[in-house]
C-alpha cells in the first residue's frame, strides 16, 4: 500500500505537469528548466546593453568631432577679426580719421575760446567799472541844468518901464530862438508833427505841473514873407479861437496884446515882436512873451493867465511853400494866489476831473488838450493863409524855378 501510494502520488505529480504544458519535462526536472532561461536572458539583456553603448560612445565621438570642427571655425572667424581690426588699427596710425581729427580740433578750440571768453568778459568788467568811476567823478565838475527856467515878468504902471521891458523881453526872446535855429526837434521830418511835453514839479497839494515845452512843424502854401504877415495880422483881428481885448503899439515891431482865449479859461497878456532874417537867412521869426503880472491890469475875480515865450519861424522853402516852425514853453497858469494847483490847471483846460482820477490821468488829459489847441491853432492859420498865396512877395523872388517861368 505504500508503494501504491507512492505511485499514486508519482502519477499525480507527472500529470500536473503534462496537463500545463509549459515544459515538456517531467516534474522533477523543473527547477533545472528555470536556470536554463535565466541565463538565457541574462545574456540577452548584455547584448542589448553592449549595443546602447556603443551606440552613445559613437555619437558621442561624433558630437565631439562635430563640436570640435565648430570650434576650429569660430576661432578662425575670430582670428580673422582680430586681424581686421589689427590692420584698421594699424591704417588709422598711419593715416588719421578725418571726422575724428576734425572733432580733436574743434574741442581744443571751443576749449580756447571759452578762455578768452573768460579773459574779455573780465576786461570788459573791468571797463565798464572804470566809465562808471570816471562818469561819476566827471558828474562832480558838471553843472546839471534843472527844469525850465521860469522867467517871471512884472509890467510897471509908468509909460517908460513898460516900454523898457517890452522891448528886453522881445529882444531876449528873438535871442534865443536865434541860438535854439537850427533845432529841429523832428529831424529832416517835413510831414505836420507836434509834440507836447510837461514839466512836473511839487507843491503843498502834492503833483502840479510847471511847464508846457512844445514844438509844431508844418507846411503852408505861399510865400514865407506872406505867411509871417499873416501870422502878425491874425495877432490884432479876433479870431475862433481867441478874442483881441486890447492893442498897443510899442514901437514899429513890437505890440503889446491882451487876448481872451475862447477854449480855455484864460486871459493872455503878451509883446509880441517881428524879426526878419540876418543876411543869408531866408526866414521871418515872430516872438511872444507872456506876461503874468501887470501893474496896469491887476487880477480879477477867478482870473488866470499863463506865461512863457515862443517864438514861430517862417523859412522859405520854395516862392510857394514855406516851413513853419513853432516852439513854445508856457509856464503854470498863475492867479491872483500864484500857480495853480494840478485840479485848478485841468479846469483852466477844460479837462473833466473828479475825486478818483489818478493824477497820471489828469496830467495826460491836459497835455492832450494842449497838443490839440496847437493843432487847432495850425489849422485855422492854414485856412487863412491862403487868401496870401496870389501875392506876390515884396522882396524879390528867391526861386530861380519860378523866376525863369515868370
Amino acid at each position: 500500500m505504500s508503494g501504491a501510494g507512492k505511485c499514486k502520488g508519482k502519477g499525480k505529480a507527472k500529470i500536473q505537469v503534462q496537463e500545463k504544458g509549459k515544459a515538456k519535462v517531467p516534474a522533477q526536472d523543473k527547477g533545472k528548466g528555470k536556470a536554463k532561461v535565466s541565463v538565457e536572458g541574462n545574456e540577452r539583456t548584455k547584448v542589448v546593453s553592449m549595443n546602447i553603448l556603443a551606440i552613445r560612445q559613437r555619437d558621442s565621438r561624433e558630437t565631439a568631432k562635430q563640436l570640435n570642427l565648430t570650434t576650429a571655425q569660430m576661432i578662425k572667424v575670430m582670428q580673422d577679426q582680430v586681424a581686421f581690426l589689427e590692420q584698421d588699427l594699424a591704417r588709422r596710425k598711419q593715416e588719421a580719421d578725418p571726422y575724428f581729427l576734425a572733432a580733436v580740433l574743434a574741442k581744443a578750440e571751443i576749449l580756447e575760446f571759452e578762455e578768452k571768453n573768460k579773459e574779455y568778459k573780465s576786461m570788459i568788467e573791468n571797463r565798464e567799472k572804470l566809465i562808471s568811476w570816471l562818469a561819476a567823478w566827471v558828474d562832480t565838475y558838471i553843472i546839471h541844468k534843472g527844469g525850465p527856467n521860469y522867467m517871471e515878468v512884472t509890467l510897471l504902471q509908468d509909460d517908460h518901464g513898460r516900454r523898457r521891458g517890452c522891448a528886453y523881453m522881445t529882444n531876449r526872446t528873438h535871442i534865443m530862438s536865434q541860438n535854439a535855429y537850427p533845432y529841429k526837434p523832428f529831424g529832416t521830418c517835413v510831414e505836420d508833427k507836434t509834440d507836447v511835453k510837461v514839466h512836473l514839479g511839487e507843491d503843498d497839494n502834492g503833483v502840479c505841473i510847471q511847464a508846457f515845452e512844445s514844438y509844431a512843424h508844418f507846411t503852408i502854401e505861399c510865400n514865407y514873407e506872406n505867411a509871417a504877415k499873416a501870422w502878425r495880422f491874425d495877432l490884432t483881428e479876433s479870431t475862433p479861437a481867441f478874442s483881441v481885448i486890447l492893442i498897443e503899439d510899442i514901437d514899429e515891431d513890437t505890440l503889446y496884446i491882451i487876448h481872451e482865449l475862447h477854449h480855455l479859461k484864460l486871459k493872455r497878456i503878451s509883446v509880441s515882436g517881428v524879426f526878419p532874417g540876418y543876411p543869408g537867412q531866408d526866414r521871418i521869426t515872430v516872438t511872444h512873451a507872456g506876461i503874468a503880472v501887470d501893474e496896469r491890469f491887476p487880477f480879477a475875480e477867478g482870473e488866470s493867465r499863463p506865461s512863457g515865450f515862443q517864438w514861430i519861424i517862417f523859412e522859405h522853402v520854395t516862392d510857394r511853400l514855406t516851413l513853419v516852425r513853432w516852439s513854445l514853453l508856457n509856464f503854470c497858469p498863475v492867479n491872483a494866489n500864484g500857480p495853480l494847483s494840478l485840479h485848478e490847471t485841468a479846469r483852466s483846460f477844460n479837462c473833466p476831473v473828479n475825486r478818483f482820477d489818478s493824477e497820471e490821468l489828469i496830467i495826460e488829459r491836459i497835455r492832450h488838450t494842449a497838443e490839440m489847441t496847437i493843432n487847432k491853432f495850425r489849422d485855422q492859420f492854414r485856412q487863412r493863409s491862403n487868401r496870401f498865396q496870389l501875392e506876390a512877395p515884396t522882396m524879390g523872388s528867391r526861386d530861380q524855378l519860378f523866376e525863369d517861368d515868370e
